[in-house]
């Protein structure tokens, strides 16, 4: 099963508000605290922006915190809940104020999403 991500790259601003939730993706979901109960879900994504780069997930890292939110050990989780943080894919469309990115391009996408790369821990780290 494929799913399709968009992410804000960094590369502009983009008002989440303006952008409506209309592109149905597929992924696994845990539907209880147990870390072998996830089902194939259908929801929807925000419509990618013009900052934004779309792609096609071919792999997705699950880390302790994920299976922390799976487990509910912090007494937050909500299900069905889609876990995963780390992705990589291959990029379908991009925003047209992307630049660093075109359609085809290989790509991974870490934990650290729509930073700034303004303030002073941006610019030191």
């Amino acid at each position: 099963m494929t799913a399709k991500m968009n992410v804000n790259i960094g590369q502009g601003d983009t008002d989440i508000v303006q952008n409506t939730l209309k592109m149905a993706v597929n992924g696994y979901a845990a539907v209880s605290n147990s870390i072998v109960d996830m089902k194939p879900v259908k929801f929807d994504r925000f419509t990618p922006g013009e900052s934004d780069v779309c792609f096609d997930i071919a792999f997705c890292g699950i880390c302790h915190t994920d299976v922390h939110f799976i487990r509910n050990d912090l007494g937050i989780s909500q299900y069905p809940l889609v876990p995963g943080h780390e992705l990589t894919g291959t990029v379908t469309a991009v925003g047209s104020k992307v630049t660093k990115f075109k359609e085809g391009d290989p790509i991974g996408v870490g934990c650290l999403v729509d930073a700034c790369l303004s303030c002073d821990y941006c610019k030191s780290n």
